[in-house]
């Protein structure tokens, strides 16, 4: 094996926490992160979970270490004349630069990205914000809680009819991190064309509203808008229950038939007939035909109320393992609602070896630390090394990369303009990496052209992550050809919202989100000669992706071993639940239940309530970044050595990531992290508040004693300034409750948007618990022209989410519209194989074609 897919790259990440994880999964793909921080450190050490819960910022932030592993730490002062100088010198020899300043920031230091540019024209440079460079929202001060209510997840997550919740482990950020990499990455494609630099503007904001899965398609689709529903899920116009009550704690069950899930239902009633616990109608059902159509109306709605009955009634007397055994064993739609201490116990993470010990020589302690978020076969990702202490190794690149000596660094010191301390820590791998050598290409880039034009994709996956990831491929260029058939359709074109509610398989808002710009064919994959075109498509291809359960794809013939010998630099990525191999892969699944087996279900809601239900599949809005992003770095790789590989990207591994504090506070403390609510240990008051009208509100995230006192005033208020129960955020913590009942009380009087514009107007994060309408209608995404508007087939204009970055040299939004079944049949057998229009009619009539 070799070095990862991104060594001799060089980053220079100035991020505040809201960017680290951009950083850290390009360290982990082997790129050099150089990790800048201002004098006194970077303020996320400030936040807990600590080691031992001793909040030593140097070396004891569980959260500061999860999302700083593989990167070297130098501390410099940019607010010095010689400090901004000294950046400039390694912007000269960097590839990227990575900062999450609030817009203007930068350019006010003189360290925009035109001045950078100016000094190095190929670099491309990430900034990561709340909203967006610009827009009537960016200079809104925003935190987790704020930016995941006016991106509408928390108008979907929560109680039914009542109160609005967020993940307790912030998520925001990590959704922009990724992001920021995927970004990156297709601007690096377009700099190794065209010579060409660019900047990569990222919202948070957007990424967000991503993970609302098919919740933005009811408006326009049936006028109506879906609504939270505690521990059920609300597609079909009514909850349908997800979390279900076992013995010790609760399973995620996903009841549906036909397609999606016949076979599951079957299997399920087959076990509580055994039990003697199946009502006659379930028993005597033809669950194979129960189909989406039948869940609607109220006759669908009275048939799901008494299956979930009679469902519970059966999980009630089962632990989460014995049902989970049931699943693995009979390929059932059901999931453990596991908490940290499951996961870090999983047989599979474990046969799979997910996760790593790391050495903390400084706290006399090692700890496992999530592992690889997807397995390389030939540059395999970095094993997670301990993040940098403060200016760890700020001597080391001043004398490797500005090639200062020992006098001018002492003199840096002497002057404050950087520090460093006595050790310094850091693999060598990272230092002696080859670097990239700047290409000197320079053109412009051609009419039409975009960063992956001329790649061409096989792509052989269905419902969300697969469709999702190689959409980002699609829409920034790549001619990427989905292989379908009518004999195994896709149950994403059968998923609601329908365009007036007609279920057919081109009305389906969903399929049509996750797959603009692809092409169609249909070939049989059962058939032998239908396999036989298949592999001459990959004879001329670049990529192969598949979602198929793991074994399907050898026992066809269409394995990586077997298709590299047709195309030996072919980069293949496999993207399953749980992996390809360890005795849970062959398990069946969606990311409705993967939300719930890794543990972001038992981390959302309130402490003395049950788990809620994130909305929709929340995984499968986690790990198309990741894969999209393992995809861009592979072929960047192929680029520079001329060699494929073969990607294992398991769901699992990849959303862990999301979690990591919570499972390092296991690994490290022993303990397992309870769900808040809306509570912050670092922020009161901290919540959503009910405002003016019918389910409204607003979310208010208090980050300081400054911002406390400006509350009480805005609030007219000033006396709570003066209670001693909430002078301190000590005192404010301890007397949540109060001060909640309190601020409720006054933001009932409001309407939701003068709160958030008033709070907003003195600096105190606040934000509107967006809906559906309010996001069609959000002035922010408004200015970005994140909707986009396409022509469909049957269903006409429809306007889709477009992409969460912009890129400052070109226009990268979704290129044209899903495509129908098999759409493109003659134009792909016939223009690409050189099949003839009597042999397509011969293919179809065997049902080849099909």
């Amino acid at each position: 094996m070799e070095a990862g897919a991104l060594a001799g790259y060089r980053v220079l990440d100035l991020t505040t926490e809201l960017g680290w994880m951009c950083g850290k999964v390009l360290a982990d793909l082997g790129a050099d992160v150089i990790k800048i921080e201002p004098p006194g450190g970077d303020p996320g050490r400030l936040r807990g979970p600590f080691y031992g819960d001793n909040a030593d910022p140097d070396t004891n932030s569980l959260h500061w270490l999860a999302y700083n592993t593989g990167k070297r730490g130098v501390t410099l002062d940019l607010s010095l004349p010689r400090g901004q100088e000294l950046l400039r010198e390694m912007v000269r020899e960097a590839d990227f630069v990575v900062e999450s300043f609030a817009p203007g920031a930068m350019e006010a230091l003189g360290l925009g990205y035109a001045a950078l540019q100016a000094i190095n024209p190929q670099l491309i440079m990430a900034s990561i914000t709340p909203f967006g460079q610009q827009g009537p929202y960016s200079t809104f001060h925003t935190t987790d809680l704020v930016s995941m209510a006016m991106g509408g997840f928390m108008e979907l997550t929560g109680e039914g009819h009542g109160r609005p919740v967020r993940i307790t482990v912030p998520q925001a950020a990590l959704h922009a991190g990724v992001e920021a990499a995927v970004g990156m990455m297709l601007a690096h494609a377009w700099r190794e064309r065209t010579g060409e630099g660019q900047h990569v503007d990222v919202s948070a904001h957007e990424c967000v509203v991503w993970t609302l899965m098919l919740a933005p398609g009811f408006l326009p689709c049936l006028g109506t808008m879906p609504e939270r529903n505690g521990p059920s899920y609300n597609w079909v116009g009514y909850p349908r229950r997800l979390n279900f009550p076992c013995a010790d704690g609760h399973v995620s069950i996903f009841l549906v038939g036909d397609i999606w899930g016949g076979p599951s239902m079957q299997a399920l009633v087959n076990r509580m007939k055994a039990d003697d616990m199946a009502p006659p109608f379930m028993a005597e059902k033809d669950w194979l035909n129960w189909n989406i159509a039948d869940l609607f109306g109220a006759e669908g709605a009275a048939e799901s109320q008494a299956i979930d009955e009679a469902v519970m009634a059966f999980t009630r007397t089962k632990t989460k393992q014995e049902l989970y055994d049931m699943a693995l064993h009979d390929e059932i739609l059901l999931a453990p609602v596991s908490n940290v201490a499951d996961l870090c116990t999983n047989e599979q993470l474990r046969d799979r070896g997910y996760f790593v010990p790391v050495a903390h020589p400084e706290l006399h302690a090692s700890f496992d630390y999530p592992g690889a978020f997807g397995k390389f076969s030939r540059t395999p990702c970095r094993p997670p090394v301990r993040a940098p202490r403060h200016g760890e190794h700020t001597r080391q690149v001043l004398q490797d990369v500005l090639k200062l000596g020992d006098e001018a660094i002492e003199t840096l010191i002497a002057d404050g303009v950087a520090s460093c301390r006595a050790r310094e820590e850091t693999p060598m791998e990272i230092v002696n990496a080859p670097r990239r050598q700047h290409r000197p290409v320079q053109r412009a880039g051609a009419d039409g052209e975009l960063p992956l034009s001329g790649i061409r994709v096989i792509d052989l996956t269905w419902i969300g992550v697969g469709p999702i990831t190689t959409k980002y491929l699609a829409d920034h260029g790549a001619e990427v050809i989905r292989i379908e058939s009518w004999a195994h359709p896709d149950g994403l074109r059968y998923g609601p919202p329908h365009m007036d509610g007609e279920i057919g398989e081109n009305r389906s808002y969903f399929f049509a989100a996750c797959n603009t710009s692809k092409y169609s064919i249909t070939l049989n994959l059962t058939r032998p000669e239908a396999r036989e075109l298949v592999k001459q498509l990959i004879a001329t291809a670049d990529v192969v992706t598949e979602s198929y359960t793991p074994n399907i794809m050898s026992r066809w013939g269409l394995d990586y071993d077997s298709l590299r010998q047709l195309k030996p630099d072919l980069i293949m990525m496999s993207t399953c639940m749980q992996g390809q191999t360890g005795p849970h892969a062959l398990y069946p699944g969606f990311g409705n239940l993967m939300a719930g087996l890794l543990g972001f279900y038992e981390l959302t809601g309130w402490p003395d309530g049950e788990a809620m239900a994130v909305y929709g599949a929340y995984t499968d809005f986690v790990a198309p970044r990741f894969a999209a992003l393992s995809l861009l770095a592979a072929l960047d790789e192929r680029r520079r050595s001329g060699q494929g590989q073969y990607i294992d990207l398991a769901q699992s591994e990849a959303s862990l990531h999301f979690l990591s504090p919570a499972l390092l506070d296991y690994t490290a403390n022993g303990r397992v992290m309870q769900r808040q609510g809306n509570r912050d240990p670092h922020m009161a008051p901290h919540g959503a508040y009910p405002c003016q009208g019918a389910s409204r509100w607003c979310a208010i995230a208090v980050t300081s004693d400054v911002e406390w006192q400006l509350l009480c005033q805005e609030t007219g208020h000033p006396a709570w300034g003066r209670d001693a129960r909430f002078t301190t955020l000590a005192d404010r913590l301890k007397h949540a409750d109060e001060l909640d009942a309190l601020l409720a009380e006054w933001t009932r009087t409001q309407r939701a948007e003068d709160v958030m514009t008033r709070l907003q107007s003195v600096g105190i994060p606040a934000g509107v618990v967006q809906n559906i309408q309010d996001l069609r209608g959000d002035p922010q995404l408004a200015h970005r022209e994140f909707w986009v508007p396409l022509d469909h087939s049957e269903i006409g204009r429809l306007a889709l989410e477009g992409h969460q970055f912009r890129l400052s040299s070109m226009r990268h939004q979704p290129r044209f519209a899903r495509p129908e079944v098999g759409e493109h049949n003659a134009q792909v057998l016939g223009g690409i194989l050189g099949l003839s229009a009597e042999e397509i009619a011969r293919l179809e009539a065997d049902e080849v074609i099909y």
